[in-house]
């Protein structure tokens, strides 16, 4: 929730804050930097501030940690966890891949509204 952000941001003044494009509208007006997984990832490398407080997923905490172990990761809440990225594998993934299958109808309204979020993800690259 934006505020999570909002108190997080109150006690570590300096830090960088991130979040995923596909949080609530409103913790990503809080944010920094919205972005990608990787982009999320660069942007913290590059960034000279120490202190980054995670908008999103509590999994990319620990990548993070490990890609920057120099910097201090604060998770903005303590629950936010994406059910949806635990049921996939990269075994899923390829079983996916090699049989085409399952195949997922959807209606039009639900795949204009997904396109729309994958053209804003893209937009910030």
């Amino acid at each position: 929730m934006a505020s999570d952000i909002y108190r997080e941001r109150k006690a570590h003044p300096d830090a960088l804050v991130i979040a995923h494009p596909e949080c609530p509208a409103p913790v990503a007006e809080c944010a920094d930097v919205v972005a990608s997984t990787s982009r999320m990832a660069s942007e913290v490398k590059a960034s000279d501030k120490k202190e980054v407080i995670v908008g999103t997923e509590l999994g990319m905490i620990h990548r993070l940690s490990r890609e920057n172990p120099e910097k201090t990761f604060i998770p903005a809440c303590q629950s936010c966890d994406c059910a949806n990225m635990k049921v996939n594998s990269l075994e899923k993934i390829l079983w996916a891949l090699e049989d085409m299958a399952p195949e997922i109808t959807l209606s039009p309204e639900v795949i204009e509204g997904a396109r729309g979020a994958l053209d804003r993800m893209l937009a910030i690259g």
